[in-house]
């Protein structure tokens, strides 16, 4: 699943005639065919325009994921990428970095005040080759494009997918300044 931040000056109020234009955006930054993709959405209205959070997944991927749940005799709802799930989890008062550690990528999201602000995938890590160190530094530049385009500073950090929690905190601490 990719996940994309957008934003509009405005969007038609017709669903599909949305769903075309976000598509459109989204035609040359994927590197699969917009036209064999899922595609869900969610626009909220900024002082700016209109902020766009997208998750494009390709129909036959999702498919996959549907058909395990059937054939355990399930009707699967919503498929939802555990990053974006773990969003409820936030005090999205005050701003929020997540962090979903996973063996060959890390999902880094920034949520203020109910918003999606920043979406990123790290990828290309080798199982077992990411370093607390290194994880802090990997994340540094999403800290700085935050600071630099919203004018705060993450309060809060949450984390997953990490066994040893203790070796990574106090590197987290000292490159983001949150306990």
């Amino acid at each position: 699943v990719r996940v994309t931040l957008l934003d509009f000056d405005s969007l038609p109020e017709r669903r599909q005639e949305a769903d075309a234009a976000v598509r459109f955006r989204l035609r040359k930054s994927l590197p699969f065919d917009i036209d064999k993709a899922a595609l869900s959405f969610d626009a909220q209205h900024t002082p700016q325009g209109l902020h766009v959070a997208a998750s494009i997944v390709l129909r036959s991927v999702l498919e996959e994921y549907e058909s395990a749940f059937r054939a355990a005799g399930c009707s699967p709802g919503v498929v939802l990428p555990s990053s974006l799930g773990a969003l409820g989890a936030a005090d999205d008062a005050r701003p929020t970095m997540l962090l979903k550690i996973g063996q060959d990528a890390t999902s880094v999201a920034v949520v203020k005040d109910g918003q999606l602000l920043l979406f990123r995938t790290l990828e290309g890590a080798e199982p077992g080759a990411r370093t607390a160190e290194r994880m802090a530094d990997d994340i540094y530049p999403s800290l700085v494009y935050f600071q630099d385009n919203y004018g705060a500073s993450v309060e809060q950090l949450l984390v997953s997918g990490v066994r040893d929690l203790d070796r990574l905190l106090p590197a987290l601490e000292e490159q983001t300044g949150v306990k």
